[in-house]
């Protein structure tokens, strides 16, 4: 095989080949990167609504114990008003 035939084989043949295959690993790649964007924001968009919505446990406990304790005044405050009409 002399070079003008290789040179004709490698230009008519392989280098089409390869370019078809390079624009088919470009377009794969896209997609794949156009899917990890979109998983991205959503996680963006899952990790904000997670920090606007989630509370510690030490915030939790606090609001626990504030409630109760209005709850338990409101109780006394009702128990006393009950026992001074019952007099």
């Amino acid at each position: 095989m002399s070079f003008e035939h290789a040179w004709e084989l490698f230009s008519k043949i392989v280098w089409p080949l390869l370019l078809m295959y390079a624009a088919y690993l470009h377009r794969e790649l896209t997609a794949v990167m156009t899917k990890f964007d979109t998983l991205q924001r959503e996680f963006y968009g899952f990790k904000a609504d997670a920090n606007k919505t989630f509370v510690t446990q030490d915030t939790m406990s606090a609001l626990e114990t504030k409630i109760m304790s209005g709850l338990n005044r409101l109780d006394d405050k009702l128990t006393r008003i009950l026992e001074e009409r019952s007099r």
